[in-house]
């Protein structure tokens, strides 16, 4: 006698871009789980470079804030009349 040890099998149903329903075992791509079709994401779209390049030009301007803070707090200063 054989015991399934938790083989619960995972079904997902999704209606396709024609309207028909389809059910599976396997998630299809670009469903989300609660049937609705996702958006699909290309790397290389136009939109997808310029919220790559919004996000570097934020990091790289919360780095040039975080050392301008470093230069005007009262430590480097301390440091600057130190060497002097």
């Amino acid at each position: 006698m054989l015991a399934g040890a938790d083989a619960q099998a995972g079904f997902y149903c999704w209606t396709d871009a024609g309207g028909q329903l389809r059910v599976s075992n396997i998630p299809p791509q670009g469903v989300a789980a609660d049937g609705s079709v996702l958006p699909r994401y290309n790397p290389l779209s136009i939109a997808a470079q310029q919220a790559r390049l919004r996000l570097r030009l934020e990091a790289r301007d919360a780095q040039i804030r975080r050392e301008q803070e470093l230069q005007s707090s009262p430590a480097a200063e301390l440091d600057e009349a130190r060497t002097k």
